[in-house]
C-alpha cells in the first residue's frame, strides 16, 4: 500500500501595528472553521498545523489541506485588513513511484482578491494546450 503525503511551510506576514489585534480574529477563524471531513469538531482540525508569533506560520510535514489554508488566510487577510500578500507553495508525492502521484503547486492571497492558485501539472498542460491553439492558428 502506498502512502499519500502533501508538504507546505509558509509564513503570513503581520504589520507590527496588527499582531496583537489581528490574533483574536485568527482565532475566531480558527476556532469557527469546519473542516471539510466532517470527522472533527469545528476549530478541532483545520488541514494544516500553524504557530502564530510576528506572523502567522503554516506547516504540515505529512498532509496539507491546501483548500483548508486558502480559506482561512483569505479570511483572515480579508477581516485583518493585511494588505501583505500570502505566497505559499506545496508539494506532493508518493512512497512509492507511481505515475502521476508527484508534483506540488502555488498559491498568492490578497485582501479582497480571488486567490491565485496554480498546479504545477495543470499549468505545464494548459502551456502546451495554449502553444497548439496558436501553431494551428498560422
Amino acid at each position: 500500500m502506498a502512502n499519500h503525503y502533501s508538504e507546505m511551510s509558509a509564513f503570513v506576514e503581520i504589520p507590527a501595528e496588527k499582531i496583537e489585534s489581528s490574533k483574536k480574529i485568527w482565532e475566531r477563524i480558527i476556532g469557527e472553521y469546519e473542516h471539510y471531513s466532517g470527522e472533527h469538531a469545528a476549530g478541532e482540525y483545520h488541514g494544516f498545523d500553524y504557530e502564530y508569533r510576528s506572523g502567522i506560520w503554516i506547516h504540515h510535514e505529512e498532509y496539507i489541506d491546501v483548500e483548508s489554508v486558502i480559506d482561512c488566510v483569505q479570511q483572515f487577510l480579508d477581516e485583518a485588513e493585511i494588505d501583505i500578500p500570502f505566497y505559499g507553495s506545496w508539494s506532493y508525492g508518493c512512497s512509492k513511484p507511481r505515475i502521476d502521484e508527484f508534483g506540488g503547486g502555488a498559491m498568492c492571497l490578497r485582501r479582497d482578491k480571488p486567490p491565485v492558485v496554480i498546479d504545477a501539472m495543470s499549468h505545464v498542460q494548459k502551456i502546451v494546450r495554449e502553444e497548439g491553439k496558436s501553431s494551428n492558428e498560422n
